[in-house]
């Protein structure tokens, strides 16, 4: 997935094209419209890895998608903050 981060608002993209076509490819969102939060899920039963969950509570009705890096979570999460997004609990952790 790719995000981008713009002044108020920001966008993730599905960069694999055969999985991005049965799912849609694109999500907007505006910043201020949207809460972010961290959880840990196991991949594939065994290796826990950091998420950011992105909540639009805008007019698109509840839209969430989940994000994840190896490395640069923090930095994700930061830019977020500054775009606006509504923080709910604490940042991501390694």
């Amino acid at each position: 997935m790719e995000l981008v981060v713009r002044d108020d608002a920001f966008q993730v993209t599905m960069i694999h094209s055969g999985i991005g076509g049965f799912l849609g490819s694109e999500w907007y969102f505006r910043a201020a419209d949207s809460t972010i939060e961290t959880t840990r899920w196991r991949i594939l039963g065994v290796y826990p890895m950091a998420w950011i969950v992105i909540r639009d509570l805008g007019s698109r009705g509840g839209t969430s998608i989940a994000i994840s890096t190896r490395y640069q979570l923090i930095e994700a999460w930061n830019a977020l903050i500054r775009a606006g997004a509504q923080p709910l609990g604490l940042p991501p952790y390694s």
